[in-house]
């Protein structure tokens, strides 16, 4: 199975649309509800090959979760994605690409496709 990539975000449904478009391109993708249940995934070993946060999210900020994962040194060298709707996000010191809502599914694909393997050619 491929490496996956981890979705980090409180609304159920765009982590389902998420998941979908990731999944119908080959990605193998594992979900958290909020920023405390993605550091608790990872802390217990999982290693996503991308991850892709959103900005606002009760319990921790995009931003903080990333902050968070550099302070507990839990992913050094994962890529992130930050997608907000909010122009004004700041962006966290290490988020490798910010995506404003809404954008084309193409965005996100071509910032994961150099750190992410599909499971089958799409």
């Amino acid at each position: 199975m491929p490496t996956p990539v981890l979705i980090v975000d409180d609304d159920a449904d765009m982590r389902e649309c998420l998941k979908d478009m990731l999944e119908g391109e080959g990605y193998s993708v594992i979900e958290a509800p909020d920023g405390q249940q993605g550091l608790r995934l990872i802390e217990e070993g999982l290693l996503p090959c991308a991850i892709v946060v959103d900005h606002r999210m009760p319990f921790l900020t995009g931003g903080e979760f990333v902050e968070e994962l550099d302070r507990r040194k839990l992913s050094a060298g994962v890529p992130v994605v930050l997608i907000t709707g909010d122009l004004k996000a700041p962006r966290p010191v290490r988020a490798d690409l910010v995506l404003f809502k809404p954008f084309p599914p193409e965005a996100l694909l071509d910032a994961l496709r150099p750190h992410c393997q599909p499971a089958v050619a799409a």
